[in-house]
């Protein structure tokens, strides 16, 4: 369905703008309803004209951003918005994927983003905090419960093992070129989920059928002739 998808005040997302003191417009909220999001139709993009907007992946958008009625508000002609790429950016992976361990680097890093937006100048930018001076100097020894390990030099190409895993990498300030699969090896979700729901229908099928005894008789059965 086309239109811009918005997320509501129970979304993490929003939580993290209010406790900087925004405040989201009771319109959009009740567009979300008790969901964590809902969709807004581009026609109604006036609800929109607020003092910033934060964007999420605005480049997957289609033709113009928001629409043209988005296109003629304030918010956009001046500048007032924060575009986030949750695939190529560190800021915006932290933003959509938001944890304790992404929270300091968020503060860091959005926080001069939202305030050079609001000022209303489409020519003010704003740069992600250098972390260069936090930078160790290399080579780095790690001592732990099995020895030490020396790093010698900055690693410049970093794998996440699994999605919970680029958490602590961006709160290092270090953006990894690519992230594992969390399934495993092997495991494709696309086939296994579809049979797990098939296997629940069909147990429903039989205790519609057969009656809570006589179906927990055949469990019972089939166990014990396992």
């Amino acid at each position: 369905m086309a239109g811009i998808y918005l997320y509501g005040s129970q979304d993490v997302r929003s939580r993290l703008l209010t406790t900087l003191g925004f405040t989201l417009p009771e319109e959009i909220d009740e567009i979300a309803g008790n969901q964590f999001g809902g969709n807004l139709s581009m026609e109604r993009a006036d609800l929109l004209d607020v003092d910033v907007i934060v964007w999420i992946d605005p480049q997957e958008a289609e033709g113009e951003l928001g629409g043209p009625v988005y296109q003629s508000l304030p918010v956009h002609t001046q500048g007032r918005e924060v575009l986030l790429s949750s695939y190529d950016d560190p800021v915006g992976s932290a933003t959509s994927f938001i944890s304790v361990l992404s929270l300091p680097f968020l503060l860091d890093n959005l926080t001069p983003m939202l305030v050079a937006a609001m000022d209303g100048d489409p020519a003010t930018t704003a740069r992600q905090t250098d972390s260069a001076e936090s930078t160790p100097a290399f080579p780095v020894t790690i001592e732990h419960k099995f020895g030490s390990v020396t790093i010698p030099a900055e690693p410049q190409r970093v794998i996440a093992l699994g999605y919970s895993k680029v958490d602590p990498i961006l709160a290092l300030g270090v953006k990894p070129i690519a992230v594992r699969e969390w399934f495993g090896e092997g495991v494709d979700a696309g086939l296994i989920l579809p049979f797990v729901g098939m296997v629940g229908r069909l147990l429903s099928a039989c205790l519609a059928l057969l009656g809570t005894p006589f179906f927990l008789f055949l469990l019972l059965w089939g166990k014990s002739a396992l």
